[in-house]
């Protein structure tokens, strides 16, 4: 599985798991049932797309009084920075990496 724009890393983990589920199907309709299960899987975990971002940020941003909170579902990260009460909303759009965050 290749792509133009998302991390080797992840695409990779992303063919294992489709692998994994296709073997659930063997001897049947698999290319559908798979292209299914990736589009489910993407819309669940609409922030995969962006995993690479978010180690680095909580590896190299994030202090020890500062929080994170991933919401799958709204496409949303929150992060709080506590050291002044300032905080930051941060939401990741549905065509990223195509169009920037925000």
């Amino acid at each position: 599985m290749k792509s133009k724009h998302l991390e080797q890393k992840f695409t990779d983990k992303l063919e294992k798991i489709c692998e994994d589920e296709a073997k659930k199907w063997i001897g049947g309709r698999q290319v559908l049932v798979i292209l299914k299960f990736i589009r489910t899987f993407l819309e669940e975990n609409s922030l995969c797309v962006c995993s690479e971002e978010i180690v680095y940020i909580k590896r190299e941003l994030i202090g020890e009084s500062d929080e994170i909170k991933l919401k799958q579902k709204a496409s949303q990260i929150v992060i709080k920075v506590r050291q002044k009460n300032y905080f930051m909303n941060i939401s990741v759009p549905d065509l990223y990496p195509k169009h920037q965050i925000q």
